[in-house]
């Protein structure tokens, strides 16, 4: 499938924070339009129309061929962008002529791949156009500019006795009848959606486009309009998938803050939950802007986790035990940065893993080691062996479980009251943290072993109902 991405606008309101073109604002780390390209990577599209119009030529010398980014452009010029959206979209019309269907997107709208790939999935009328529709208008932080989408649910909700209105709907809903759009516009009063940027568009939209433009008319809600008028123009709910319109300051900063809120994943434990995400998704935010690759953050923690394995080693255990703690809290920036920048790759995966696991082992043969030389006490070396033997042990039954399933193994869901142990990395970092600046060296050892053992035992047995 082909997609096209308006990049013809001015972009006034975004001149106080950004003199360039809109299409390059830069938002943590990333020009907006890259964005658009890597999240349509994402969701399996690579074949990209780029339509330009103000300061064309400087996006198309900043954009390339695409292949650094993995996709490749096609760029179609505007000369009458000013004009209106509808006029842009008119533009890519070479590009998709013999498409089936295409999709076409805002180059200054954030989306998420889930997004792109129920619009996608959503088949437009024959000739028509489906519109990803955010049934959800409450959530649009600039309700105002938003372009409103009223579809005949409403109309059935307005015919409809209220308390039936609901149960009927979610019938039709089971059935896979998608709701038909009647009007669409900025002005609307009675709505029950906004328009999120994302089109499955044919043919059809654009011989709807060329006629409005024959009568003066040149947005992109003119041409649905038509179509919507002539019974062709479908909405796609796209749940709770999550965008922004980004263009002005305060959108912005909701962009901005909507990236951030989901860096954290399911996998997190406890103390990367409560304590290690709140530090590190701002770190994130700030190394964003530079060219640091998630391997080198990798790389960068593990030289940290080795000098906590040193001064664990040399006796120095409240020093150990910070640095132990910073590099915990450090090792999740490098997926962080992977998923903000789209950088995430199998191989930095695995070479995370493998710094990990050497970091793990560092780390406790360090604390053995200081803690038999300050006590000479053998149970040292028994709780050491014992928590060398359990640490691995956590990550492995998570990427087995992974392997034999396909799905993520998620300590809230699968772990039960095991998952209070402190026994994943974050918790047994924090455990080293502590019993470090404490000086209980051969009580975290103990700690760690019971925990990471007692973990394991428990989720071999809870695991066999999830297989």
């Amino acid at each position: 499938m082909r997609a096209v991405v308006l990049a013809a606008g001015e972009g006034r309101r975004l001149r106080s924070v950004h003199p360039g073109p809109k299409p390059l604002f830069p938002l943590l780390g990333l020009p907006l339009i890259v964005r658009t390209f890597c999240t349509l990577r994402e969701a399996g599209i690579t074949d990209i129309v780029v339509v330009l119009g103000h300061r064309g030529d400087e996006v198309r010398e900043a954009l390339g061929d695409g292949a650094r980014w993995g996709v490749r452009l096609t760029y179609a010029e505007c000369p009458d962008w000013e004009k209106g959206n509808g006029a842009s979209v008119l533009a890519a019309a070479p590009h998709v002529a013999g498409e089936r269907s295409w999709l076409l997107l805002m180059a200054d709208h954030l989306v998420t791949p889930e997004l792109v790939k129920r619009v996608a999935e959503c088949a437009p009328p024959e000739g028509g156009v489906a519109v990803g529709v955010d049934f959800n208008p409450g959530r649009v932080p600039d309700l105002d500019e938003a372009t409103k989408v009223q579809t005949d649910r409403l109309a059935s909700y307005a015919e409809t006795a209220a308390a039936a209105a609901p149960a009927a709907n979610a019938v039709a809903t089971a059935r896979g009848v998608r709701p038909a759009v009647v009007a669409i516009g900025k002005d609307l009063t009675a709505f029950d959606g906004v328009d999120c940027g994302v089109f499955h568009a044919t043919g059809g939209l654009l011989d709807a486009l060329r006629e409005c433009a024959a009568e003066g008319r040149h947005t992109l809600s003119d041409g649905v309009r038509r179509l919507a008028a002539a019974g062709r123009a479908l909405a796609c709910d796209i749940g709770d998938a999550r965008w922004c319109d980004v263009d002005d300051p305060a959108a912005v900063r909701y962009a901005r803050r909507m990236l951030l809120e989901q860096l954290p994943t399911p996998r997190d434990g406890l103390v990367s939950r409560h304590l290690n995400r709140k530090l590190s998704v701002p770190i994130s935010a700030f190394l964003a802007r530079f060219a640091v690759t998630p391997n080198q953050l990798s790389f960068a923690t593990f030289l940290l986790t080795a000098l906590a394995a040193g001064l664990f080693a040399v006796g120095a255990f409240a020093a150990g035990g910070v640095v132990a703690q910073v590099a915990s809290v450090l090792d999740g920036v490098d997926g962080e940065i992977a998923r903000l920048k789209f950088l995430r790759s199998r191989f930095g995966e695995l070479f995370d893993a493998i710094l990990d696991r050497i970091g793990d082992g560092l780390l406790l043969a360090g604390l053995t080691y200081g803690t038999y030389a300050a006590t000479e006490s053998r149970w040292a070396l028994l709780f050491g062996a014992l928590a060398l033997i359990g640490s691995p042990l956590s990550m492995m039954i998570k990427d087995r479980y992974r392997a034999m399933t396909g799905d993520l193994y998620r300590p809230d869901v699968h772990d039960g009251w095991v998952r209070y142990l402190l026994a994943n990395r974050d918790g047994r970092m924090f455990v080293l943290f502590v019993g470090g600046v404490f000086e209980l060296g051969l009580a975290t050892l103990a700690v760690l072993a019971l925990t990471s053992l007692t973990q394991a035992v428990v989720r071999l047995i809870r695991i066999r109902k999830f297989l």
